[in-house]
């Protein structure tokens, strides 16, 4: 967020948002690198049982968070089906194709 007077939230909808572009680092790039360095080790740091213990934290939150969705995602993990949030970023990712990913 440099040469930016506010700071981007600390979730997933956040990152989505940046990699939009328009502010911060991307607002006037047109494509970019992203190296991602330890990616290996991220999927593991980033798998099944943290994403289980993110959504775990967000149903302490009921009047915030969406429980029933947040318990489908949970059951879906349980049963080793559900994406992780290291897939989920991955997918973020994909979905902007001016993100260049680069593992490193």
């Amino acid at each position: 967020m440099k040469n930016e007077d506010w700071n981007i939230a600390e979730n997933l909808d956040a990152l989505n948002d940046l990699f939009y572009g328009g502010f911060g680092e991307l607002k006037s790039i047109e494509a970019c690198d992203l190296v991602w360095k330890n990616i290996a080790k991220n999927k593991t740091d980033l798998g099944r049982q943290t994403t289980i213990e993110f959504y775990k934290n967000k149903l302490k939150k009921p009047s915030i968070y969406n429980t029933v969705f947040i318990k489908k995602k949970l059951a879906e993990l349980e049963q080793g089906q559900g994406k992780t949030y290291f897939d989920i970023i991955m997918e973020i990712i994909e979905n902007h194709p001016q993100i260049n990913l680069i593992e490193a």
